[in-house]
């Protein structure tokens, strides 16, 4: 069985499970120990993601046996890719000496990732930048502003792919939050995902920004990045600032776009031809005006998701732009078709609900979380496509 599939073909299978996750190692260990076929093929995926903590004994243990491994075969070490690193709370010397010694070992590191407040692995991170300089760091929840921020921004913004802001609601602060953001924009011009979000009470806040607003001065003759994924949750500063810095070719790399509402959308024009994702999340009621005519300048959306309270199915937008449409996930509570079909307004479930897949041929993907008094919706088919509503889970289903 296992010379019957073609190496090429089994590899790519055997990838699928090379994500990292607890659950895809145990499966690639289960197929290693197939035959010697197998294992030569699943050995490179093991070992192409390094993934560890050590901030419990077991955990401490665990990467002691990684250690003594990559030390007794150390063949497997030209597979690993990227690295990354949980919390290492006081094994922080531990780890750090032994990242110094595996590095310069390494054939090519594509990805590192890291908590910043681990301030010990900064080093690491120098070391990397000599040694691998076009690896991409993927510091995890960035807090723009703080000491590790700035000294990350200050050091290695060449390096930096991945930024999150929380702006506070406190006056004084939002004022810094905003300079340090700015900042962050103009030093850091590979720059591929920018996330910015409310903070309150030192929690993330989802309402309508409240606070005092600010002006987002871009224009002071710098590069600016062109990122592939922003994600702006109600920013404290007017979205005319947004909009300058897609004036001045911010967007012409955007991929995916993640906003509260569709009121924002008119300030995202440079993307045009590389939208392939467009997220409305927890926001107010989605305008379909404005959601049709930003849909109509785009060529190649790829994947719908509206979520919120309010959120509702654009039937319009999929019959007239849902043709390069492969992915759509409509998930809140009231939710309604929008129609122009009055009678048919305030229903979950048109008449013409089996014309999506006509609209959307290339469509492989529905998820829909549907409410109406506490009932959940009887599934209907579509031809190709399975379409189920469900009262408490997300159901996804594939193309047949």
């Amino acid at each position: 069985m296992a010379t019957i599939l073609h190496e090429d073909v089994s590899r790519l299978i055997f990838a699928n499970f090379s994500t990292g996750d607890r659950l895809d190692i145990l499966t690639l260990l289960r197929l290693a120990l197939v035959s010697r076929h197998f294992y030569s093929l699943v050995t490179p995926l093991l070992y192409r993601l390094l993934r560890f903590e050590t901030q419990s004994q077991n955990q401490k243990r665990n990467l002691e046996i990684l250690m003594t491994t990559l030390t007794t075969k150390t063949e497997v070490i030209g597979y690993i890719r990227e690295i990354h690193i949980g919390g290492i709370g006081s094994h922080g010397e531990l780890v750090v000496d032994w990242l110094k010694d595996l590095l310069p070992k390494l054939t090519l590191l594509n990805a590192f990732t890291w908590n910043p407040r681990e301030k010990a692995i900064l080093r690491v991170v120098l070391l990397i930048r000599q040694l691998w300089p076009a690896c991409h760091l993927f510091p995890r929840h960035l807090l723009i502003g703080s000491l590790e921020a700035n000294e990350l921004i200050e050091t290695i913004p060449q390096m930096l792919q991945e930024l999150r802001l929380f702006i506070s609601h406190n006056p004084i602060r939002a004022q810094e939050d905003k300079k340090a953001l700015v900042h962050a924009i103009k030093k850091c011009p590979n720059m591929r995902s920018l996330e910015v979000w409310q903070l309150s009470g030192g929690c993330v806040r989802y309402g309508p920004w409240t606070g005092p607003q600010v002006r987002l001065d871009l224009s002071e003759g710098h590069i600016l990045p062109a990122p592939h994924e922003l994600k702006i949750m109600e920013p404290p500063f007017p979205w005319e600032d947004v909009g300058y810095w897609g004036e001045m070719g911010g967007w012409r790399n955007l991929e995916k776009l993640t906003l509260r509402d569709t009121s924002p959308l008119p300030f995202f024009g440079g993307c045009n031809s590389t939208l392939r994702s467009l997220c409305l999340i927890g926001g107010r009621s989605i305008d379909e005006v404005v959601l049709e005519a930003f849909c109509a300048t785009l060529r190649g959306l790829e994947k719908l998701e509206i979520a919120g309270k309010y959120a509702r199915i654009p039937m319009n937008v999929l019959q007239k732009y849902g043709e390069a449409l492969k992915q759509l996930e409509v998930h809140g509570y009231n939710v309604k078709i929008i129609s122009d079909n009055e009678a048919s307004a305030d229903c979950n479930m048109p008449d013409n609900v089996h014309d999506i897949d006509r609209w959307c041929p290339n469509l492989s993907h529905i998820a829909l979380d549907m409410f109406r008094d506490g009932a959940s919706w009887v599934p209907i088919y579509i031809p190709h496509i399975v379409l189920a509503l469900t009262v408490s889970s997300r159901m996804s289903f594939s193309q047949h």
